[in-house]
């Protein structure tokens, strides 16, 4: 079985987990930012119905911030979107991008 939820494995005896969560790559992605990147304000846009791309938008931000870092824009765009001009002009206005 292959999966990055922690749901699937926690609480079977005979299944492992191979592959990082998404929590921890959103962490290790702020740290990524913040540290090697040097970057203190970000802004970050995920798929906000998709489980995979919230997940590590809501774990990166949560970490970003517990390291100093602040969350200049936060945008979830909707399934079925097709024209992302409007977040991504208020990103670039911004200079700033996290994109799960």
């Amino acid at each position: 079985m292959f999966s990055r939820s922690a749901r699937c494995w926690t609480s079977r005896r005979w299944v492992f987990r191979t592959c990082f969560t998404d929590e921890q790559q959103g962490h290790v992605a702020a740290r990524f930012v913040k540290n090697e990147l040097k970057k203190n304000k970000v802004g970050v846009f995920y798929a906000a119905q998709d489980t995979y791309s919230s997940g590590l938008a809501r774990s990166f931000k949560d970490e970003f911030k517990k390291l100093g870092g602040e969350i200049v824009i936060d945008k979830g765009y909707q399934k079925g979107e097709t024209n992302y001009t409007t977040y991504l002009n208020e990103l670039k206005a911004a200079n700033r991008l996290y994109n799960p």
